[in-house]
């Protein structure tokens, strides 16, 4: 059995730590707490996860070679799921927005992928921010 390697890990841990301290991506994030409608809602920190976890990519020997590029499309998605008028450039491709249910634990869902409404940029659903 292989584990994630360690920089994956590491990363993951990091990003979990600014999205739950509400300081991922000071920046664009700046004067929104997106962390008390968001984070409370599963598919929101489901879809944040994904993409997080779609954009980040791997060498072969286990680093992570864009770890802050994949921070700041989650936040991306965060700012326009929390502001209407911001136009997320470039548009998620479908690869970013693709859910996927890990085959040892499906809980009945199908293990394919499956993409939310998410077209140039915008992200359905209702604003759910401050």
């Amino acid at each position: 059995m292989t584990h994630l390697p360690t920089d994956v890990r590491a990363a993951l841990r990091f990003f979990a730590f600014f999205l739950g301290n509400g300081t991922l991506d000071v920046d664009l994030l700046d004067g929104i707490d997106y962390r008390s409608d968001l984070l409370t809602h599963g598919s929101d920190l489901e879809m944040i996860l994904a993409i997080f976890a779609n954009v980040l990519e791997v060498n072969d020997q286990g680093e992570t070679l864009n770890a802050g590029d994949a921070q700041y499309r989650a936040a991306q998605w965060i700012r326009r799921r929390c502001d209407p008028e911001y136009q997320v450039e470039p548009p998620f491709e479908d690869w970013e927005t693709e859910l996927r249910a890990p085959r040892s634990l499906t809980f009945g869902l199908p293990t394919g992928p499956t993409s939310l409404a998410i077209d140039s940029g915008s992200v359905s659903g209702d604003t759910r921010c401050d």
